[in-house]
């Protein structure tokens, strides 16, 4: 007896399996814990709220009102490393000069460097809905420091956007992080920045930031900080 009600258990499991529907995801299904991987410990998360659940449940994926095998369905659809949404642009000068070795952000996160022509590729994984992202480029030339932003909306999360170019002009760089929405995120704290530049310091271009600041992004910074795309050191 035992044995045939777990037998009717997996059977029905199964057609839930066959019969889930594709649900439009925002961002990357099953990625509760939003490492942009979809793996063991989102699992977890998802078997524990198994069951019926109030509608519109952050883990429940085909909005049902129910934590069940059709959830199941698109979550091991998902299982693995989660794509990438990607943006794609070019930096230029206000003269219309393409600006090589710039370093590009956006708001929630990712780095680039603009090679030849000013060109560049970004990818991340959104830790969320996302509606608009800001790109946003710095570059030191001839010891001045430029900058620019672009606003892509709406954006196609796991596919490839095209972002309009980012036109640099000069900058004092003495209002700390809000003058750059790409920067605005990490945060500091314990003083203010009053100065960015981009440096090699042999592993590739990267922003830095100086100012009276004790930390950066939660981390120690004894007035310095270089930004790698996700975080600050």
């Amino acid at each position: 007896m035992k044995f045939s009600l777990i037998r009717l258990g997996l059977a029905l499991l199964a057609a839930c399996l066959m019969t889930a529907p594709a649900a439009a995801q925002a961002t990357c299904p099953g990625d509760f814990d939003r490492n942009g991987n979809v793996a063991g410990n989102d699992l977890g998360i998802l078997l524990a709220s198994w069951g019926p659940v109030t509608c519109g449940y952050q883990y429940d994926l085909n909005n049902d009102c129910a934590i069940n095998g059709a959830d199941l369905g698109i979550f091991l659809a998902a299982w693995g490393p989660c794509p990438p949404t990607v943006f794609r642009g070019v930096v230029l000068l206000a003269n219309g000069t393409p600006v090589t070795d710039a370093v590009v952000v956006t708001n929630l996160g990712g780095t680039a460097t603009s090679g030849n022509g000013g060109a560049y590729e970004l990818e991340l994984v959104p830790a969320g809905p996302v509606t608009s992202v800001t790109v946003s480029a710095v570059a030191s030339l001839g010891g001045t420091t430029y900058q620019g932003s672009q606003v892509v909306s709406p954006v196609t999360v796991g596919g490839v956007n095209q972002v309009s170019p980012i036109v640099m002009a000069a900058t004092e760089c003495t209002q700390g992080f809000g003058w750059l929405p790409g920067f605005a995120a990490p945060g500091t704290s314990g003083g203010q920045v009053y100065a960015l530049t981009v440096f090699n310091d042999g592993s590739g271009s990267a922003l830095y930031a100086g100012g009276d600041f004790t930390s950066a992004g939660g981390v120690a910074a004894n007035r310095i900080a270089k930004w790698n795309g996700t975080s600050w050191s």
